[in-house]
């Protein structure tokens, strides 16, 4: 025998139609909080990552700079020991130049004896947030007269 359409209840027949069909306002604000949860973050590691972006860009920069200042060491910059200082648009920078000690096996004396001296040139950029940058090499002059 078959029934009507009729004799079926109707939560049955349709499912999620009745009384308890849909959500409660409580279950739609849980859901709300955890999607704004979610999106919280979300933004917060993509702030992050803007940052972390930001320092690069300046460490390069710093790096940059004070690599073509201490290519300028020996040549636009003299070479005697001393501590050179200056600021650039945006950034402080600083050289000292020392007489080098060398490591064993390397006799200052006889370099001396050739006409040449050793010296370190310790050279840092300092960006405007407080960001240094610090280089240094070994440079070889000859002996003033």
């Amino acid at each position: 025998m078959r029934r009507s359409v009729e004799s079926i209840p109707r939560e049955r027949a349709c499912p999620g139609v009745g009384p308890r069909a849909g959500f409660t306002l409580i279950e739609v604000l849980v859901a709300f909080a955890i999607v704004a949860v979610m999106l919280l973050a979300l933004l917060e590691g993509s702030t992050r990552a803007l940052r972390s972006i930001e320092r690069a860009g300046v460490h390069a920069r710093l790096l940059a700079e004070a690599e073509n200042m201490l290519a300028e060491v020996g040549t636009l910059v003299p070479l005697r020991p001393g501590r050179i200082d200056g600021r650039t648009a945006e950034d402080e920078w600083e050289i000292d130049i020392e007489p080098w000690v060398p490591v064993p096996g390397i006799d200052p004396d006889a370099l001396a004896g050739q006409g040449f001296v050793l010296y370190r040139v310790r050279l840092s950029v300092r960006a405007g947030d407080g960001t240094v940058e610090s280089l240094e090499s070994v440079r070889m002059a000859a002996v003033a007269p």
